[in-house]
């Protein structure tokens, strides 16, 4: 029972991390990754001059929000059906 309650002990920590590493936020994207989404956002006749921040939801696929415009404009982009969707926040 000693060894049990010691297995336990050791590996929470193990398991605690492994859980929440799936759930954090993902990192940043590449900076060409990051150009395509503002090519995207452009297409939708928003501006996107300069990107400030790039990074890809950690809850869902196929979502990244976009940051341009020294922090003034922020943008989600969302895969619908094949089709890309920009919204404004």
């Amino acid at each position: 029972m000693k060894k049990l309650l010691l297995a336990l002990i050791v590996s929470a920590p193990v398991m605690a991390t492994t859980f929440a590493d799936d759930y954090r936020q993902q990192p940043d994207l590449s900076s060409k990754q990051a150009l395509m989404l503002a090519e995207i956002v452009k297409a939708f006749g928003y501006s996107c001059n300069s990107i400030n921040s790039a990074s890809r939801s950690a809850w869902s696929n196929g979502k990244y929000k976009l940051i341009c415009n020294n922090w003034n404009y922020v943008y989600t982009i969302e895969d619908k059906g094949g089709r890309a969707v920009v919204t404004v926040e």
